[in-house]
């Protein structure tokens, strides 16, 4: 006999037989492998939570625990990220599974990483929940069942901000704002300040797909959003697309010639940025571009006087 190193590798396929939690894993691959034999290659996790507590055994069974034992029976829990191969098969399985179920998501130019996220989260996916979030406050939410989130009406009588989830937003069907108009901004520091009878909202930079998701619930219910950002490349820019996202009324605030001369900065802005400023179509965004060019300063929202920004 010729001992080879494939020979005396170990199986780690069949790792999971000498684990601790082997009775779970054993039942969960007997799941998988009795709808295979129905030819359905897909299953969720939820559909494999359910059918694990149907057994009185794991009557104490819980989603955390499933999605745990899910992880490990990868044999590695970046198997799926993007930009490997195993996920690039899964996004097109979920592809495939959107389109049967007559689902369509629309490719965002401005948001590039949109249509991934929003595919994964339809087929019940999280990417990146805990620091996937939206800032609120002072809004009402209603989720999809027709019923009032008691959590988030909670918060507006306590009159306080709360984080909201991706995996909380995606229960949601709309929200309702004071008036039915919202005050967003980019910045943490001038959302602290202007917290008081509105409906708020932070963007914090760059939308999340958390963000995105909250405006199109916002726009279910008729809200008029006025949003202001830094006076920099960057902040136009995002208003910008912010604006041509939003299915609503959306108006910018705070974001003119005088507030640009208000918030000045000395931070001089690369000829790089700068070439940035010539993708501004917005008619209503254009006079401060033009400020913003003549002098080639960045400004900042929080510099913009306390009386000035307060609603």
């Amino acid at each position: 006999m010729q001992v080879s190193d494939k020979l005396i590798k170990p199986l780690t396929e069949a790792k999971y037989l000498n684990a601790d939690n082997v009775s779970r894993y054993r039942c969960i691959m007997r799941i998988f492998f009795e709808h295979y034999e129905k030819l359905k290659y897909w299953l969720y996790q939820e559909e494999v939570y359910e059918e694990m507590i149907q057994d009185p055994l794991f009557a104490d069974y819980r989603p955390e625990q499933c999605q745990q034992d899910l992880t490990m029976l990868t044999g590695n829990p970046h198997a799926f990220d993007q930009g490997t191969a195993e996920g690039k098969i899964l996004y097109q399985v979920i592809q495939m599974d959107l389109g049967q179920r007559g689902i369509q998501v629309e490719t965002l130019e401005m948001f590039p990483a949109y249509k991934r996220q929003k595919s994964y989260l339809l087929a019940g996916i999280l990417i990146d929940d805990i620091s996937n979030y939206a800032l609120l406050y002072n809004v009402h939410a209603i989720k999809k069942n027709g019923e009032l989130h008691r959590g988030m009406d909670g918060f507006c009588q306590e009159k306080n901000m709360v984080q909201v989830p991706l995996t909380v937003l995606s229960e949601w069907e709309r929200i309702e704002c004071v008036d039915h108009e919202i005050f967003i901004v980019e910045n943490p520091s001038v959302f602290a300040l202007i917290c008081g009878e509105k409906s708020c909202m932070c963007m914090n930079g760059q939308p999340r797909l958390a963000g995105l998701l909250v405006l199109e619930l916002l726009a279910k219910s008729g809200t008029k959003v006025y949003y202001s950002g830094d006076l920099d490349p960057e902040g136009i820019l995002i208003a910008q697309k912010l604006s041509q996202y939003y299915r609503g009324t959306f108006c910018y605030w705070h974001m003119t010639p005088f507030d640009y001369e208000q918030c000045r900065s000395k931070e001089i802005i690369s000829e790089k940025r700068k070439k940035m400023l010539q993708k501004i179509t917005d008619e209503r965004l254009l006079p401060v571009v033009d400020a913003v060019t003549k002098y080639g300063m960045a400004g900042y929202q929080e510099s913009i006087g306390l009386n000035q920004i307060s609603i």
